[in-house]
């Protein structure tokens, strides 16, 4: 698998799967080889990385103990931060704290992966029986910072991506963009209004800025970028600048990718326990085949 290009402004978190990615599975718990020293890469590359996975966390820290006392993985791993998910898929957003589209998630199925998620999925390898000594699936993934593409050409099947650091070669292309707030011409700093990292305006539910008085809608917010938000966002900060008082409700607000074919989704997502007044009736995703044999721990 060739490397994975990232261009990031903001802090990066890399997301890594446990079982069939880093080790065999919770029961057999045989590292990957190159398990060391991909874990340091990433450690360097980024600066967060979670170990995000379905075991629970009083299973995972004797494993994680036991790579480590017996050198197969860093000193640093024992004590890594552990994120447990729940549900169909691994939704990046189940992680605390992380800005969604600077979040990598290293993991070996695709079925596990978020459907509006899939850019930042950096696929690898399941490691599973017979297992090979000879596997380099970690050696593959390389993760690079702050590299932007001066180049791009399809060459015999191939995109050709010309970087700081030489050629990349890839099978596919995805170009995720984005969007950044249009905000630097404002001189908001001179009005004292509150902008985040990528330059969008601070609101609350009534779409009121860091400054009484000055209210924002639309792209220019921290808002969801869509365009039934901006109408909804900007009917709401009129009749609040007007006396008035409306709070924007995004709570079951639709988000849609405009793939082939369509995705969509709508309503609550799983992660810190339903809201009062309603119960979790998800299903979950069916448990992984397990290895028939055992790891003395």
């Amino acid at each position: 698998m060739p490397p994975c290009p990232l261009s990031a402004k903001s802090p990066l978190t890399i997301a890594l799967d446990l079982e069939g990615t880093l080790i065999s599975n919770a029961m057999s718990c045989f590292p990957r080889p190159g398990l060391k020293g991909f874990l340091d890469h990433c450690r360097n590359e980024a600066d967060r990385v979670v170990l995000f996975t379905a075991v629970f966390e009083e299973r995972v820290r004797p494993i994680l103990a036991m790579l480590t006392g017996e050198g197969s993985a860093p000193a640093w791993f024992r004590d890594i931060e552990i994120v447990r998910w729940e549900g169909i898929v691994k939704d990046l957003r189940f992680i605390p704290g992380a800005d969604v589209p600077l979040t990598l998630l290293v993991d070996d199925l695709k079925e596990y992966v978020h459907p509006e998620q899939e850019s930042q999925w950096v696929p690898i390898e399941n490691y599973a029986a017979p297992y090979s000594a000879d596997d380099r699936a970690l050696d593959d993934v390389d993760v690079l910072e702050h590299t932007q593409a001066s180049q791009i050409a399809h060459v015999d099947g191939e995109f050709v991506l010309t970087i700081s650091g030489g050629e990349l070669r890839a099978d596919r292309l995805l170009v995720a963009t984005g969007r950044s707030p249009n905000t630097r011409d404002l001189n908001l700093e001179a009005a004292g209004v509150e902008v985040n990292q990528q330059g969008a305006i601070s609101v609350d539910q009534a779409m009121r800025t860091s400054v009484p008085g000055i209210y924002a809608a639309g792209d220019c917010t921290d808002q969801p970028q869509f365009v039934y938000v901006a109408a909804a966002a900007g009917t709401r900060a009129a009749i609040n600048m007007t006396g008035g008082d409306a709070a924007l409700d995004l709570t079951a607000m639709p988000a849609v990718v405009f793939t082939d074919p369509q995705v969509a989704t709508v309503g609550l997502f799983r992660g810190g326990g339903p809201p009062q007044g309603y119960r979790d009736r998800q299903p979950h995703a069916q448990p992984r085949q397990r290895a028939a044999c055992a790891r003395q721990l």
